[in-house]
């Protein structure tokens, strides 16, 4: 593979440096030649890592460096290096010899014990690395919390939520609150295995324990919504609904057509608009606005929605309000006398299609990471709750 030459000479510095501090300071006198052949060896070591010759360096460290008080943090800087470097077969050996060694102490063995399961990971043998972690996770040393934090993305990425909100549950205890919000959504993720499941009873607990992690957990709200409209109990969606303008209620576009099914089943009809037009004063959404005009286009009128997107649309333009707007002018009668008038909307129309298809729906807060499908837990920086809906609006840049 190309190496990355940079962090590759910046490694290797650190490496001379380390090595000659350490055999300063170490307080252990070698015999002239112990002293002079060590030197040697590691020098010669170096040589072969520049001349891009790294099988040839790990079996020279390996086999005639030994292993003392002055090189040991040299062994286990290397494997680092190599990881780095995506070299990890050549790590996962160095480390593996490491920890073949005789008369280590518990915590240079534990030290060992994770680098070699951040080689495995890096490597991806997930199977491996649990079995070290998990063995770090018993021996409760020094070393529990970063075991604990690694065992918890592993089943995170085995979708194994069960075991993550158990080891997240140690972590709680080691690492206060910055689990609460991923155990909230290894809950939702559970919540959503019963759903598909048909256990509606398990799912419900499921949610109930994601809000007793993280109170504003959107997800947990908006499953618990859908949960109890489909078992008829309205009352308790409505809750659950409400309980999401407490939290972040730009989520509500996102299931506006359950807001609309939750009041009729509730027979409260007619106080669902005053409710959405409450919400969109506070929290302008393009969602929320275009379900809201395409309600009064179906119990009202044509021309009534075509007044009520214009105005939401004179405050907070939008690129997809401009576009549901022109549909309506031009589905409208008395918009549609002159051949202009037409050609121009189909314009309009056709660049706002080229646009719509390539904008980004959903964005993460925490790096940037731009979709057009939401993701609970972002695919660039693996955080949760980070992907919000992005609320487009027809700004310019202006130099």
């Amino acid at each position: 593979m190309a190496w990355d030459w940079a962090l590759f000479g910046a490694a290797i510095s650190g490496l001379l440096i380390g090595w000659f501090l350490g055999w300063r300071q170490s307080g252990i006198t070698l015999k002239k030649n112990t002293s002079q052949s060590l030197s040697a060896n590691y020098f010669k070591g170096i040589n072969y890592l520049l001349s891009e010759k790294p099988d040839r360096a790990v079996d020279l460290f390996i086999k005639n460096i030994d292993i003392t008080l002055d090189t040991i943090d040299t062994h286990l800087s290397l494997g680092a290096l190599f990881r780095k470097l995506g070299e990890n077969d050549r790590a996962i050996k160095i480390h593996q010899n490491l920890l073949a060694q005789t008369g280590l102490s518990r915590t240079q063995q534990e030290n060992i014990q994770l680098e070699l399961a951040n080689d495995y990971l890096s490597s991806g043998l997930l199977d491996r690395a649990e079995r070290i972690l998990l063995e770090l996770i018993d021996l409760g040393g020094r070393n529990r919390k970063k075991a604990l934090q690694k065992i918890v993305r592993i089943y995170e990425q085995l979708k194994d939520w069960n075991l993550a909100q158990q080891y997240g549950e140690m972590l709680l205890k080691a690492d206060g609150q910055a689990i609460l919000t991923p155990l909230s959504h290894y809950c939702c993720e559970s919540a959503e295995e019963f759903i598909s499941a048909g256990d509606y009873t398990q799912a419900l607990a499921k949610t109930k324990e994601a809000l007793q992690y993280d109170r504003k957990c959107v997800r947990a709200s908006i499953l618990q919504a859908k949960i109890e409209a489909k078992t008829e109990q309205y009352k308790n969606a409505t809750k659950a609904i409400h309980r999401i303008n407490q939290q972040d209620e730009i989520w509500l576009g996102e299931i506006v057509d359950l807001v609309f099914e939750v009041y009729e089943k509730n027979d409260k009809k007619d106080a669902v608009l005053s409710y959405l037009n409450e919400t969109l004063a506070r929290t302008p959404q393009i969602k929320l606005a275009l379900a809201v005009a395409n309600h009064i286009q179906i119990k009202e009128n044509q021309q009534k929605a075509e007044t009520f997107l214009a105005d939401y649309l004179s405050t907070n333009p939008s690129w997809i309000g401009l576009s549901a707007l022109l549909d309506y002018t031009k589905h409208n009668p008395a918009n549609n006398e002159e051949d202009i008038h037409q050609r121009t909307i189909k314009t309009l129309e056709t660049l706002l299609d080229y646009w719509l298809t390539r904008r980004a729906y959903y964005i993460c807060t925490n790096c940037g990471f731009k979709g057009q499908k939401n993701h609970w837990q972002c695919p660039s920086c693996k955080q949760w709750s980070s992907v919000r809906p992005s609320e487009d609006t027809l700004s310019l840049d202006v130099s």
